[in-house]
């Protein structure tokens, strides 16, 4: 295990558009015990008295959820300081929402470990592996040993919990004991700080120790490392990034969906917003004003200017970047100045995603579909099979992407078996597929060695746009063990799922370019597919001898190749416009019968189409795409022999609309 294991919590839909999640700042009363407890307020501090009630964070909890928040985010300072804190959650679960917690676990007790038994996302921060190192950092002597007695204290409520290990220049030369003793305290564990922000408030000598306390930029990476998954490169920053002419927030100020509150009922849309001129007072206030009159407002406060336009708003490194304009703000005292750090963060997660994307990533095309392979191992040269060669692209950084992710595991866990139980709704050689929730899960039985079945499992996004593979056998990266993109199952399952949303379906039969005219050859095994290419003209391209895609882009129907055999190293992907389809019948003539009825296209399409996990959904789909299909390819019966005078019939009734082209210039270009 490392310590990036992260645990994600799934947000329920709000019952708005306005707010999924609210985060609450529950005290600032630090009291030398909180995380970075360098950015505490002076004991007895006036502010202190400000903080709200919990009558206060009742009303405003009554006005979140008529706002459409479903979900509280509760952190400090640390929250536990707080007398009324068991009150505050109870009434929070009482009203159904669900919460998460930061907290650095010193004041867990046993009864509050039982009342954090509650389903939730705990998370409890540590800061050495033990008490000198911990102590040291936090400053309060004997914070190592509660930390750690909080979290027996959880574990015998049987309250899950994530430690948050924080990494800092003090205690990184012990990264690795901390590892070890976040395994030891609980199964999750995850970086809990990527970097220092500075405070607006604190006193120079406050913001020194933070800044002595930052990690240098290159061992940051190597201690935390990015996520590269091309999944994430959009999320990962950016999204602040203003259009020219616009508020410096860009989409932050104004299309958020998440809110935090102060500890004195100030609101805001960013947990990182000192600024008062961008925090209203939600406690006296209503939710309709704070978004419909207040951000507009605050909004044009805030224009792009020179400083942001020359710098941050313009940077070719934005993807890779932390920074933003509340970060700029802390760190200077403007939303428009850069950080030197971020920006050296920046240059070494660009190098790394540079390696990724050569070692750990592989994208290929095929029918418009942009097909991301990545994996947490890097591969090897020959890891995927020579038929996909020709199908080799460049990463897409738009339009239709999927994405299949490969993981190393152990052992497949018994919760995914279990889960599984009575939900299957496929079953065939060793391959059980089930949906939960909105994922459907692959679990294939593997039996090439029967002492270690190394089985696997894949989680797919009901869109199948997205999916995780779990190895329990490092020999699927063998040279060639990639014969799919799975590396589990053929190819086909995934993109009959695909297609099937996509006006498009997989044939057995097999299909050519043949000057520029692209036609399909439909028939049985033995019917003569491999034969009639070899009556073609040697620059006649194959797409593919047994599996065929048809697909509609645009405003004409495709036919595009496959790497889905063995064979298939000599196909190319295409496409080419579908002129025709020919139900083959070898005979002792040539000629052509044109099939005039659309139901008997259909009938005689269907036994030829790849069907995969059949649902009632994917069935109304494909008949629609056949039918469509058929009424607007011609399709004709072909008779055949081996003279090749078939092929001097085809030019004259469908005559070339171009010469032929070479295999890369067999790209989808129309969009």
């Amino acid at each position: 295990m490392t310590a990036k294991k992260y645990v994600s919590t799934v947000l329920p839909q709000a019952s708005t558009a306005f707010a999924t999640q609210g985060t609450i700042d529950l005290t600032y009363r630090c009291n030398n015990q909180c995380r970075h407890c360098w950015l505490r307020l002076p004991e007895n501090a006036p502010e202190q008295s400000q903080e709200l009630t919990f009558r206060d964070i009742v009303t405003i909890i009554k006005k979140s959820m008529a706002a459409g928040c479903r979900h509280w985010a509760i952190s400090g300072g640390e929250p536990l300081l707080r007398p009324d804190f068991g009150d505050i959650l109870a009434y929070l679960l009482q009203t159904r929402h669900t919460y998460s917690l930061n907290t650095n676990g010193t004041l867990i007790t046993p009864a509050i470990a039982r009342l954090l038994k509650a389903k939730g996302t705990k998370m409890v921060s540590m800061y050495g592996p033990n008490a000198e190192i911990h102590d040291h950092i936090t400053r309060r002597p004997g914070s190592f040993d509660a930390f750690v007695q909080g979290c027996s204290y959880l574990k015998e409520a049987g309250a899950g919990f994530i430690v948050q290990i924080v990494p800092l220049q003090d205690n990184k030369h012990l990264f690795a004991e901390m590892v070890t003793l976040a395994e030891t305290l609980s199964p999750h564990a995850r970086i809990g700080a990527g970097w220092l922000y500075l405070s607006d408030t604190a006193k120079r000598s406050v913001n020194a120790e933070i800044l002595r306390q930052r990690i240098a930029p290159a061992e940051m990476v190597q201690i935390n490392p990015p996520d590269l998954s091309c999944t994430n490169t959009a999320d990962r920053a950016g999204d602040d990034v203003a259009e020219t002419g616009q508020t410096i927030f860009g989409k932050c100020l104004t299309r958020k969906t998440d809110f935090h509150i102060n500890p004195y009922g100030r609101i805001s849309f960013c947990c990182y917003i000192k600024h008062e001129a961008l925090r209203y007072d939600i406690l006296h206030g209503s939710f309709a004003e704070y978004q419909q009159s207040f951000l507009p407002a605050a909004a044009k406060s805030f224009p792009e200017n020179d400083e942001y336009r020359q710098n941050c708003g313009s940077c070719e490194k934005r993807d890779n970047c932390l920074w933003c304009p509340a970060f700029g703000y802390l760190e200077h005292g403007r939303f428009s100045a850069g950080i030197d750090y971020l920006c050296k963060l920046a240059e070494e997660t660009s190098h790394l995603q540079e390696k990724w994307l050569k070692n750990n990533s592989k994208s290929m095309e095929i029918a418009n579909i942009s097909i991301t392979v990545e994996s947490d191992i890097p591969f090897t040269s020959p890891s995927f099979a020579a038929k996909f060669a020709n199908f080799s692209t460049e990463p897409a950084a738009e339009g239709d992407v999927i994405i299949i992710r490969h993981h190393l595991i152990q052992s497949v866990p018994a919760l995914v078996l279990a889960d599984l139980e009575g939900k299957e709704l496929f079953q065939t050689e060793g391959l059980t597929v089930g949906k939960i929730g909105n994922k459907y899960i692959f679990y294939k039985k593997n039996y090439r060695d029967a002492d270690d079945p190394a089985d696997e499992y894949a989680v797919f996004h009901d869109d199948f746009s997205e999916a995780d593979i779990y190895h329990a056998d490092r020999r699927f990266y063998e040279p060639g063990a990639f014969s799919s993109t799975t590396a589990m199952f053929t190819d086909q399952i995934l993109l009959a799922q695909l297609l099937a949303e996509r006006q498009g379906g997989i044939f057995h039969a097999s299909g050519i370019i043949h000057n520029g005219n692209g036609f399909l050859f439909v028939g049985h095994s033995g019917a003569g597919k491999s034969t009639i290419f070899s009556l073609f003209p040697q620059d006649t391209a194959l797409l593919s001898e047994d599996r065929v895609i048809v697909r509609r882009q645009v405003s004409q129907w495709k036919v595009y190749g496959t790497w889905f055999h063995d064979f298939s190293h000599n196909t190319i992907p295409g496409p080419a416009p579908l002129r025709a389809i020919f139900f083959l019948n070898q005979s002792q003539t040539n000629r052509f019968e044109q099939v005039a009825r659309e139901n008997v296209i259909v009938k005689r399409l269907l036994p030829c189409l790849v069907r995969a996990l059949e649902t009632n959904a994917w069935w109304e789909k494909t008949l629609d795409f056949l039918s469509t299909v058929a009424g607007e390819v011609p399709a004709y019966d072909l008779y055949f022999d081996r003279s090749g005078d078939i092929v001097r019939q085809i030019d004259d009734l469908f005559p070339g609309t171009h010469e032929g082209k070479h295999i890369n210039d067999y790209r989808d270009t129309e969009k």
